[in-house]
């Protein structure tokens, strides 16, 4: 039994619930359950520390397995973690929301190299260990059975032997005019819509939840699926149990 989480993009919130409400559906059903988070877990939302700390938690879980996946926007931040220079680009996605959320005060966006390498330096400092691990197991896809999990997509026209990081993080066009890209159905995030895109060859879980409110996830069991969302204007009260548990989510 496997379910996957859609685009988080700094909303701890949703989060939050969403794993609270796998854990409760897992239970009801007796099975212990893999998480696959598509990636993604940074920017344009307003907690995204907060996020990385939970996603590292809920790996120490022992009631499920959890496989995250890499991002384009977490590749973006370790590529800054390294060289200044990419900060413009990585700003462009949402980078000024994450760089607050770690606690790093800025008055205004950097202009100079100088300025851009004093942020870089200051994001090495408050990054932790944990949440760098994060980053840095991340897988680009996983296969299980009938699905294959990516961020982005696959390319129909390429076989998965001759992908790359860009195609599995950035593809779209490509991807997403064919009904069917391989032999198995992809499940993924990347492509923001309004709603689950859940066809047989393709599930699209990005509903564009750091604008939206709304978080969606699918459970797989067989031949079944579940759509499962949520809502901001459902949160209150926030559950007591959810990414990691009580204590420390």
């Amino acid at each position: 039994m496997t379910y996957a989480v859609g685009d988080i993009h700094g909303r701890f919130d949703l989060f939050k619930r969403v794993i609270f409400d796998i854990k409760m559906d897992a239970h009801a059903l007796g099975q212990k359950p893999r998480i696959v988070l598509l990636g993604d877990y940074i920017d344009r939302g307003p907690q995204s520390a907060k996020v990385l700390e939970a996603v590292w938690l809920l790996g120490q879980q022992s009631w499920c397995d959890l496989v995250p996946l890499l991002g384009n926007h977490e590749d973006i931040f370790v590529k800054f973690l390294k060289d200044a220079s990419v900060g413009p680009q990585w700003f462009r996605y949402g980078g000024f929301e994450t760089i607050k959320s770690f606690g790093i005060p800025l008055a205004r966006l950097p202009e100079t190299p100088d300025e851009w390498e004093l942020v870089r330096l200051r994001l090495n400092e408050a990054l932790s260990p944990r949440q760098y691990s994060v980053l840095k197991q991340a897988k680009l896809c996983f296969d299980a059975g009938d699905y294959v999990f990516v961020h982005a997509g696959i390319d129909p026209d390429l076989s998965r032997a001759d992908h790359t990081s860009d195609t599995y993080l950035w593809i779209r066009e490509p991807f997403l005019k064919v009904k069917r890209a391989c032999t198995q159905a992809v499940v993924h995030g990347h492509t923001p819509s309004e709603d689950v895109v859940n066809e047989m060859w393709r599930i699209g879980l990005d509903t564009g939840a750091y604008a939206t409110g709304i978080l969606s996830a699918v459970r797989l069991l067989g031949r079944s699926r579940r759509v499962m969302q949520v809502n901001v204007k459902d949160l209150s009260p926030p559950p007591s149990a959810a990414a990691g548990s009580s204590q420390s989510a």
